[in-house]
């Protein structure tokens, strides 16, 4: 097969076995109930692929990488997890539109990350590299949404702050001589 070819020219054979065991989890997997599909792959890429910055993987201060490259390399960063998991949910069954790539502030690293919600029923499931557990969206307070993505959309989040008080600069009017 194409991909799994792929994987073998440009990673080796550990790649292409990895992908190959990802499309054996796509078809074996198939028919479980959703969230039980969701828990899988978040397992799945939280142990196939190791956690490093793109400054190292790839030389440069951001990269999205492809699930390919990141199964091939064996590493990525939050964004590269999150895209790989969305395709691989994809692949499953699980709808485009109901999978948002989110950018987020963590609020107690102080740094961007990236994670994959997923909607399930009425409630909105958080996959992330950080841990194997879904969590409920509704449950999360250490992340705050910037921007996500889904389905070829975009949507910024924003937030109401308090204004801060704003002091008039003094205005100086130039004297007009004839």
């Amino acid at each position: 097969d194409r991909v799994v070819e792929l994987a073998l020219k440009h990673y080796g054979m550990h790649a292409a076995q990895t992908v190959d065991t990802w499309r054996d989890l796509v078809e074996k997997n198939r028919d479980l109930p959703e969230l039980e599909k969701l828990e899988l792959v978040n397992t799945f890429f939280n142990h196939s692929v190791d956690f490093e910055q793109d400054a190292v993987v790839w030389g440069a201060r951001d990269y999205w990488a492809t699930p390919l490259e990141t199964l091939g390399r064996g590493q990525g960063d939050c964004e590269d997890y999150a895209i790989a998991k969305m395709k691989l949910l994809e692949a499953a069954g699980v709808a485009r539109g109901d999978m948002f790539l989110v950018i987020a502030k963590d609020l107690v690293r102080r740094a961007d990350h990236a994670l994959l919600v997923v909607r399930n029923g009425d409630r909105l499931m958080v996959l992330d590299n950080n841990t194997d557990r879904i969590v409920d969206a509704a449950s999360i307070r250490d992340y705050r949404p910037v921007m996500s993505y889904s389905a070829g959309k975009a949507w910024l989040h924003g937030y109401a702050t308090q204004p801060a008080e704003v002091q008039p600069a003094p205005i100086r009017i130039a004297a007009l001589s004839s």
